[in-house]
């Protein structure tokens, strides 16, 4: 298998036999434009043997516009954010077409509100559409919907809630059942956002243990682990957290041990893993996607269904008997857990 950045590795993944003929492809990108955007849509063009790409990486809903080419958190250019100090991926400038250029040769052609109305579509290339607004996004979907010949399609969350009316596709709404039962939430991320929304959490009175109190996480073994779970065990039925880092200081990560990124979110996997089977926990939460990714490897669970979203970026899934509650380290309100909490039906 090719390493998930290089374009070979989604060319191939959409040309092996295997795989049934795809007449659409959606391309999820995070909302900061943090990996391999540009080498990733470049293999989806030549996987799905397609000339375009409609890129709409906007996510008006948590406060990410695209304007003039530029994605911007807030009023704030994505560059000037803390996301462009990501110790694991560092955003390198908040013009898109950079970003892309950064790992492909593609055109960009960059499209303004005002042009959707006139949009041209002959040229071969990755188009990016500017969109401040959950209008402009359904203007975006509207104006696609009118080109039949288009099969690569990419964005972040934001934009694939418009893909049911962009393709024609059906939808079923579902609800989740509140169970009165306790949540285990796994925070992996390093993100401020996510550390504020512990602390509010924790002001609830939720338990919360840093993982960095009982074993470091960088390198091998699992030393401090059972006195993890022996400290755990005078909590169990109730809610609880864990968190990699503490919440209370900057994180230990260095863009010099990026290398470790891998395996300190493996090892964030193991541990939820044996916490949630030691004290049976159903109701799983986890912030950030390299740890979610580590958990269901752990649990042995190689899908997701998703059954509502809480809000914006912020999904409950069932698979294997579990329910999961999944969101990026930098989207949710601060009042995330109490959210998570209300729409579980979870016990403190």
């Amino acid at each position: 298998m090719f390493p998930l950045y290089r374009p070979s590795f989604l060319f191939y993944l959409v040309c092996t036999p295997c795989t049934p003929m795809l007449p659409f492809l959606y391309k999820k990108i995070d909302s900061t434009l943090r990996g391999n955007i540009g080498a990733e849509l470049y293999g989806c063009m030549k996987g799905m043997k397609a000339e375009q790409v409609m890129l709409a990486p906007a996510y008006p809903e948590n406060k990410r516009y695209t304007r003039g080419g530029l994605q911007y958190i807030d009023k704030t250019p994505l560059s000037e954010t803390t996301f462009a100090q990501d110790p694991f991926n560092p955003v390198i400038s908040s013009r898109i077409s950079e970003i892309i250029h950064s790992q492909c040769a593609i055109p960009v052609y960059e499209v303004p509100v005002t042009g959707l109305a006139h949009l041209d579509l002959e040229a071969e290339g990755i188009y990016v559409f500017d969109a401040g607004s959950q209008r402009d996004m359904e203007k975006i979907a509207g104006q696609l919907n009118a080109f039949s010949h288009l099969s690569v399609f990419s964005g972040c969350a934001g934009f694939a809630a418009f893909l049911p009316s962009l393709l024609e596709m059906k939808i079923q709404e579902t609800k989740a059942l509140k169970i009165p039962r306790p949540l285990l939430l796994m925070c992996g991320s390093i993100c401020p956002v996510s550390a504020r929304q512990l602390e509010k959490a924790k002001a609830l009175g939720i338990p919360l243990f840093k993982l960095s109190d009982y074993l470091e996480l960088s390198e091998n073994g699992y030393q401090g682990l059972n006195r993890l779970l022996r400290d755990m065990e005078s909590q169990a039925g109730h809610t609880m957290i864990l968190a990699s880092s503490d919440v209370e200081s900057k994180s230990p990560f260095r863009p010099e041990r990026s290398a470790e990124r891998a395996r300190i979110a493996d090892r964030l996997g193991y541990i939820t893993k044996r916490a949630a089977e030691t004290f049976g926990y159903k109701d799983l939460a986890v912030f950030g996607g390299d740890t979610l990714l580590a958990v269901l490897n752990h649990l042995k669970l190689s899908e997701l269904r998703p059954v509502e979203e809480i809000e914006p970026g912020v999904v409950l899934s069932e698979t294997g008997g579990y329910r999961v509650i999944s969101k990026a380290g930098g989207l949710g309100r601060e009042d995330v857990v109490e959210r998570m909490l209300a729409y579980t039906g979870a016990v403190l």
